[in-house]
Formats: structure tokens, sequence, C-alpha cells
């Protein structure tokens, strides 16, 4: 059974091809984690499913879901990695970490298996998103204890191209590389390559004068931002094309869209998607939104099984392009995305678009909710670029108006945070139920 299949031959298969080999996968997964997996064979145990009973996707959609909050309880109660390791230490090779509930950090472990078909799964996405071998790949993603900035670089490198691994901050520099080193394409947060294009023009330098063509954002919800990808590109004026990628720091890619933007092609010999109704669990048809879940198709390290994401999608069936994969509509937000404040009803994708007009801010952020006596308190939690602090603070007074003027309430609190050091897997905590006051 093929891993992950070459770009060439994966344009010559059909959608039928695709659906037969993902069940194949799906049952020799289902029996791997059976046979070794301590965390999943209680959970199929509890449930009274064995594998050979996984004949049909209509039979696997009868699985539990998986949750962060049970992955987290599990590493505490199983530390330092959990149950859900599946092999032994000795097969391990490679260790990252993502932040999960009560300060929490999730393991994200790797077997040398994991790590080729990881490598092979990012290099292709690329590939299809438009990298090519004579491409340097500037690379602004942290090269950490977090997942993205080795798995861009690693991905690169496997394709032939040149990454540049800069890592996050330091703008000034960025923009010298791109001048002094002629970088053609640019992997970054949407916000990030925002600032570094301000940067750009507050040293007299035109975007033009430089060879970047191509972008690849990642890490924040955008292209279902209304008209934010078109102003991205009209202010990026010599970027052709500017392509979202997703996933999770526990699964990536999940999806990566061509240079026709129009949705990213889901990764689907590498991962299982599905978009189910966030309250019942059903899965739901084409074109509804709903909550993505994620299944891994040949993971041996922390593999996840029917994960909920709590990211809202839909899936698109039909392909438009060579590539035959079914595809995601992009991430519209959270499924906690709204709540009722002040007798206002407040989303979440509100503050989205305020935190949008300022390139300090990451897009990332968090709404706590609360008592104080008997009326609401809304609380905001940021998180800034790490050379961007005081200008954030400069800019907290407008920002406090915009938000009033966008929310038709006024935060009572807004706390501001360094990129990297507050966890944002929860987007609304609601305190209002669990707090006594």
């Amino acid at each position: 059974m093929p891993s992950i299949i070459p770009l060439k031959t994966l344009k010559k298969m059909g959608a039928k091809d695709v659906r037969k080999l993902q069940l194949a996968k799906l049952r020799a997964q289902i029996k791997f984690l059976y046979e070794n997996n301590v965390f999943y064979r209680r959970k199929l145990k509890e449930s009274n499913i064995h594998p050979d009973d996984i004949r049909t996707f209509d039979d696997f959609v009868k699985i539990p879901f998986t949750t962060k909050e049970e992955v987290v309880r599990d590493i505490v109660e199983n530390p330092p990695f959990g149950s859900r390791v599946g092999v032994p230490r000795s097969k391990l090779v490679r260790f990252h970490i993502t932040p999960g509930p009560k300060g929490v950090f999730i393991p994200i472990l790797f077997t040398k298996n994991d790590v080729k078909d990881w490598i092979k799964a990012n290099s292709r996405a690329l590939l299809w998103a438009g990298v090519r071998r004579n491409d340097i790949v500037q690379i602004t993603f942290g090269y950490t204890l977090f997942i993205a900035g080795m798995m861009f670089h690693l991905a690169v490198e496997n394709l032939g191209a040149l990454p540049i691994p800069i890592g996050p901050g330091n703008t000034k520099q960025q923009v010298k590389i791109i001048k002094e080193y002629g970088s053609t394409v640019l992997i970054s947060t949407p916000s990030y390559a925002l600032r570094i294009l301000e940067e750009l023009e507050n040293n007299g330098i035109d975007p033009e004068e430089t060879r970047l063509r191509k972008f690849i954002g990642a890490a924040e919800p955008w292209v279902t931002v209304k008209g934010f990808r078109d102003e991205f590109k009209r202010k990026w004026k010599i970027i052709k094309s500017a392509i979202d990628y997703y996933g999770l720091g526990e699964c990536a890619p999940v999806s990566v869209e061509c240079p026709n933007e129009n949705g990213g092609h889901i990764v689907e010999d590498y991962v299982y998607v599905e978009v189910v109704d966030p309250r019942s669990g059903e899965p739901l048809e084409p074109e509804e939104e709903g909550e993505i879940v994620i299944t891994h198709l040949s993971r041996e390290a922390t593999p996840l099984l029917r994960y909920r994401t709590s990211d809202v999608s839909y899936i698109i069936e039909d392909s438009d392009c060579e590539i035959p994969f079914r595809k995601l509509g992009g991430v519209f937000g959270r499924i906690d995305d709204t709540r009722k404040v002040k007798g206002v009803k407040v989303f979440s994708s509100q503050v989205l678009e305020v935190l949008r007009k300022y390139n300090v801010f990451t897009g990332k952020f968090q709404m706590i909710i609360s008592k104080k006596g008997p009326l609401d308190y809304l609380k905001l939690v940021i998180e800034h670029h790490k050379d961007r602090e005081a200008q954030a603070r400069g800019i907290l007074k407008k920002l406090r108006e915009d938000l009033k003027e966008m929310l038709l309430i006024r935060p009572d609190e807004i706390v501001l945070v360094e990129e990297g050091s507050y966890d944002f897997s929860k987007t609304i905590v609601d305190k209002r139920f669990t707090e006594g006051s």
C-alpha cells in the first residue's frame, strides 16, 4: 500500500481510486491501533468495536470521537507522553509539542516512518502550491519545540528548493534577507507578511524590486475573511499567488491550496477528514458547514482517530483541477464562535476582523467572559508580534474604540501578550456558569 502518492501518479487517479485507498488505509490503521496503542485499544473496546467490524465508511463513523481535553487528561494520568504513544521509546526519533488546555503541553512524537510520510506529504503539498526546485523559500515560523518551522524547512529541503531558516521576528533582518538573497517564496502568517511589507516600505524598498512571487500563509484563518486575500495581494502587488495552508500541530498538512486559490486540497492519503454537526456529531453533506474531524491514515506515534479540531469549515466534493482530492472551503472560525454578552451577541470573528487592521497583532486572541457582581465582564487576551510590544500598547486606545464600534459593547479589559507565550487553543472561555459570583 503506498504511503504518500507521487504527484504525477496522483493526477492519474480518480475520486473512486482515492476513496478505495482511504478505506484500506483506515482499516489498516485501526488494526494497528487496536494491536499497539493502549489509549485507542481501550476506547475501541469500551465501544465494543473490533477492527474487523470496520468494513465501510458508514462503519467508521461508529468509532467514538477523540477530544483535546481527553488527550490532555490522558497525559496528566500517564506522564510524560500519555498512553497514546503507540510504539516503544526506542522507535521514537522526533519530539515536538503543541499547547493544550490548562497549560498542559501535548507531545507530538514521530517514528522514522512517521517522519518520512510527514516530509513527503508536506513536500508534495508545497509542490502543488507552486513551489519549485529553483525557489528560495524564506520561512518565518519558529525553529523551536513547536512544529511549523522545522516542518516547512524539511519539506522545502526534500523538494530540492533552498530554505532560509530565519524564523519569527527581527523584521529588519527579514527585509534584508528578501533584498540581498532574493527570496522568491515567503512562508509566514498573513499578518506578519503585512508587517514585513510595512518594513520594506519604511526602508524605501518597492516590493516590485524584490524577487518574491509566492506566499504561503498558515496558522491564521485569513482566506475566509471577506476581501482579505484580495487586499493582501493588492498591497503585496508583486505576489502572484497567495496560498492557504491548513494544519494542526498534532496533524499537518491537512489541506493546502493550489494556485487556483479556491479551497485547500485535503491531503487524502495522509489524513482522513470529516465535517460533522458540532452538537450531534453526525456527518454533514458536502457544502454544509460544521466541525472538522481528522484521522491519521498511517501514523505510528501519537496517532489521532476521529479527533475533533473545533475548527469550522465545509467539504467541497468535486475538485476542479488535476488533483483528485476533495477540498476544504477554508476555516471560518471555531465552533465556539459566538456568545451573548451584556445582552449583545458577540462573534469572535468580529474581534478577528478588527485585529486584521493592525499589523502589530498575530490574529490570535481569546475572549474570557465572567461575572463582576450581576454584570457580564468581557476580557480580551490579544497576541502581538515579538518585536511590536511598544507599538501594540501605543494603539490600545484606538483598538478599544474600534472594538466597541464592531461589537457594540466595550471590552472591560484588554491584556496584550507576546507571541508564543499564551495558550490560545480555546477562542472563547465562558466562566459565567462555572464561577460563583
